[in-house]
């Protein structure tokens, strides 16, 4: 009797020892579930940085060119501007004398009427 008590005690303890061997077993399968998507969620990561380096870059190259082009049609317009300004100088100027004041388009610059026929 006391064999048979003992050999069911020893019975009930491995069935216990299964069980607990099983949580266990899910324990540690669960835990490497999570490592698993815990290691995708940082490459997932690693990936939106990569990405996100390429689209900085990808932005900056094109305000770069943006401000390029912007220069370059500044320095456009600074030269028409001088060049606007040089012909501007160039330009014949009417001398207004108290002798013409009557004939403003018609006077050289000694004064004297021109007479156009």
């Amino acid at each position: 009797n006391l064999i048979g008590h003992l050999q069911e005690q020893i019975k009930v303890e491995k069935e216990r020892a299964k069980e607990q061997a099983k949580l266990e077993e899910e324990r540690l399968n669960q835990t490497k579930k999570m490592i698993e998507s815990q290691e995708r969620m940082i490459e997932d990561f690693k990936k939106d940085r990569d990405l996100s380096r390429e689209e900085h870059k990808k932005q900056l190259e094109m305000m770069n060119q943006s401000l390029k082009q912007v220069m370059e049609e500044g320095r456009r317009r600074e030269a028409a501007l001088i060049q606007a300004l040089a012909n501007a100088n160039d330009k014949d100027c009417l001398l207004y004398t108290s002798d013409a004041a009557d004939d403003l388009l018609c006077v050289d610059f000694g004064g004297r009427r021109i007479i156009k026929k």
